[in-house]
């Protein structure tokens, strides 16, 4: 039989879970980290349904941080299009194109808003090259052509064997200590 005493004391034994604030905040801290690393994994992987159930979890996480969030507002209507607004076939098309693979490597999938951005990027490079020639029609031709001249630059480059920078850092150990400290470094 338990009586006063022994019940303050297990009490107190107890440790209180809503006041321990640096668990509370780890916990959430991987939480954050482990959706987010799913999330690039199913891009990266092409796996739209996993994308979706992806972005039901960033809703409500999305809407507990800021209950004005344009993030929430987005993801909300994401769903609503999937789930009510499109019909079936346009649904599963934006379920399913969310991604693109232009190595054709498994895994190597990049979201289309940054295919596009690069895209941009390339355009806005060959504009900037017209120089004073920039007319609307020179940017018009630029912007059908750039397809067509990446792929024949890539074919050069490969025939040339020009290696393109990864644009990832390679990691290798920058400071290495000397293996005899009793020599000087420079002799």
């Amino acid at each position: 039989m338990e009586t006063k005493d022994t019940a303050q004391t297990t009490k107190a034994k107890e440790p209180n879970k809503s006041s321990d604030d640096m668990f509370n905040y780890q916990c959430s801290l991987l939480d954050h980290g482990l959706l987010y690393l799913n999330f690039r994994d199913a891009v990266a992987e092409g796996d739209g349904a996993r994308i979706i159930r992806c972005w039901k979890f960033l809703l409500i996480q999305f809407w507990q941080e800021s209950r004005k969030s344009k993030y929430a507002l987005e993801a909300l209507y994401l769903l609503f299009q999937i789930h009510a607004l499109l019909t079936p076939c346009e649904a599963h098309q934006l379920v399913w194109n969310r991604s693109v693979n232009n190595h054709g490597v498994a895994g190597c999938n990049v979201p289309l808003d940054l295919d596009l951005e690069h895209d941009n990027n390339y355009i806005k490079e060959g504009n900037k090259k017209m120089g004073r020639n920039l007319t609307t029609t020179a940017v018009t031709r630029n912007c059908h052509c750039c397809k067509v001249s990446g792929e024949i630059i890539e074919q050069y480059d490969l025939e040339c064997k020009i290696r393109k920078r990864s644009g990832k850092q390679k990691s290798e150990v920058r400071w290495r200590r000397p293996q005899n400290p009793s020599k000087p470094l420079a002799q």
